[in-house]
């Protein structure tokens, strides 16, 4: 992989604020994993009461069909529009749950931004949240023809965005000019042999569990269908990507492999695997390493959107 792609980002140790927080998941979330990690949905709830950014409008909306909420920051450009998938394990969360970290990442970027409430599983498998996905984006686009766009997403929704933008470049429709993978979830089968070593460090998730989130998302299809585990895909052709993975994620092995694929295959690919860092820590803004990652996220989408208007 070449080193120019890849930032290991370092401090000179890991925050207090990141310490105390693996240590709380860890002490309270594995006795209530039941409530958190249901049976049928994961329940994100608790997200709901995340403080939001200022500066940031919210409204409830629907693009394409779609329902959700638009982020529209006072700092916004004109030209600059990104597109939202949230976490949840196609199981749970929503534009509500997300909305905290979706206001400062919308901020961060400048950009109006519209988080989609894709149908969720088990009640909708797939490929019901790829069609919502592919549905909003094309209605995103005709909205705002003379924009740059993005797509990003966590966990699940990073996952998501992949096997979009797999659907797009395979039917010949307009890629975005960029791409945000946040610990984005790229295998369902949960079968590296990396994982059970970093299970011991993830203060957050459990293999176990996501296999069988996977499952109920593929309900029946084959597991390694690139559009459902998108590390299996063939990434070439893809727009830049930016994918921040923390290292103490059991995702993390699968988000590297993706990561090798796609840069071997010509895709501009920038890596930033953080040491110590949980799953989706950018939604703990009290971390100054969230506050980092939102602003990197933001110059990297500033850097994208100035390439796409000089070309």
């Amino acid at each position: 992989m070449a080193k120019k792609n890849v930032v290991i980002k370092k401090r000179e140790k890991e925050s207090l604020a990141s310490r105390v927080a693996k240590q709380t998941l860890r002490a309270s979330l594995w006795p209530y994993r039941s409530v958190a990690f249901g049976r049928s949905t994961i329940n994100l709830s608790l997200l709901r009461f995340f403080p939001s950014a200022s500066g940031v409008q919210i409204t409830r909306d629907k693009v394409g069909g779609i329902p959700g909420e638009r982020h529209r920051p006072l700092n916004q450009m004109a030209n600059r529009k990104l597109l939202f998938f949230h976490g949840g394990g196609y199981t749970g969360g929503s534009s509500t749950t997300h909305r905290a970290m979706v206001s400062r990442i919308a901020k961060a970027c400048k950009a109006e931004t519209f988080v989609a409430d894709y149908r969720l599983a088990p009640r909708h498998p797939f490929p019901a949240a790829l069609r919502d996905a592919k549905a909003v984006f094309l209605a995103w686009m005709r909205e705002h023809p003379d924009a740059s766009h993005f797509i990003a997403g966590d966990s699940a929704g990073g996952g998501l965005t992949t096997a979009l933008l797999y659907q797009l470049r395979d039917q010949n429709l307009p890629l975005p000019q960029g791409a945000v993978l946040l610990s984005p979830w790229m295998d369902v089968r949960m079968e590296h042999p990396d994982i059970a070593l970093i299970q011991r460090i993830d203060p957050m998730l459990r293999s176990d569990e996501l296999r069988h989130y996977g499952e109920q998302y593929a309900a029946g299809h084959d597991l390694d269908d690139p559009l459902i585990s998108p590390a299996e895909g063939d990434p070439h052709g893809l727009p830049p990507i930016l994918l921040q993975i923390g290292q103490a994620d059991i995702l993390y092995p699968d988000a590297e492999r993706f990561s090798r694929k796609a840069l071997a295959s010509g895709v501009k690919l920038d890596l930033e695997s953080w040491p110590d860092m949980m799953h989706v820590w950018h939604a703990a803004s009290m971390m100054p390493e969230a506050r980092q990652a939102v602003r990197r996220i933001g110059e990297w989408v500033g850097a994208q959107a100035r390439k796409s208007l000089q070309a």
